[in-house]
């Protein structure tokens, strides 16, 4: 046992040659130097090459947007798509909601709505915009968002592509939907108009109140242009 640990002793120092793990100082101090080297030196490449691909990356949007993106469709006009909250479950509520339990709606509306979204144009406006509706009508908190009269309202609201411009009124493929919804032309809004993916959820839809920035209506809603682009 004593040799084995005099044998454990002498690998990680041996007096006689003044060695620590078989290196004595000046091989220890030429292995630091390389690997001092060697690491500063690939630090240097890694910052270097940082360096020139922060250059070379717009600082305020990203460097394929638009047209120039992956959301570009061939053939296709480029076109962001509607969210909406609260986000319904699919498993117990598709086209009602149960008016005894919808407390997890109003906690997810209200939360969605504390966050605010600004908009800056030096161009239009030379100061920061906030969005606002300026009668919300049975949509606020002490409503519970009209989830407790059974009457519940869904925020609706379009995705950001940096870039893109609206152009007020339909594409030729949706004239007629356009005109059965009954919106109002207005050439400094986007309409919208919210139905059933199928029949059957078309034939359940009641009566919806559609309410915009400064009013309400009951065919469709709007969302103004000065807000574009992003």
């Amino acid at each position: 046992m004593n040799r084995l640990l005099s044998i454990i002793a002498d690998t990680v120092y041996d007096s006689k040659r003044k060695e620590f793990l078989g290196r004595d100082s000046t091989r220890w101090g030429k292995l630091a130097i390389f690997y001092f080297f060697f690491h500063f030196g690939l630090a240097g490449f890694f910052f270097t090459l940082l360096f020139v691909f922060m250059l070379l990356v717009p600082q305020d949007r990203p460097r394929f947007h638009g047209n120039a993106s992956c959301m570009q469709a061939r053939g296709k006009p480029l076109a962001p798509g509607l969210g909406f909250r609260p986000q319904m479950s699919a498993v117990h509520n598709i086209i009602s909601v149960d008016k005894y339990q919808f407390d997890r709606y109003v906690k997810s509306l209200h939360q969605y709505l504390r966050v605010y979204y600004w908009k800056y144009d030096i161009d239009r406006f030379n100061q920061t915009k906030k969005f606002t509706i300026s009668d919300p009508g049975d949509c606020t908190p002490q409503n519970q968002y009209g989830f407790a009269s059974g009457k519940p309202c869904i925020l609706v609201k379009m995705n950001k592509i940096i870039g893109f411009e609206p152009k007020p009124g339909y594409m030729p493929k949706d004239k007629e939907a356009y005109q059965n919804a009954g919106c109002r032309p207005n050439p400094n809004a986007i309409s919208i108009h919210c139905t059933g993916e199928s029949a059957t959820d078309a034939a359940n839809i009641r009566n919806i109140t559609y309410i915009s920035e400064n009013d309400h209506d009951k065919n469709c809603g709007s969302l103004d242009t000065k807000w574009f682009p992003y």
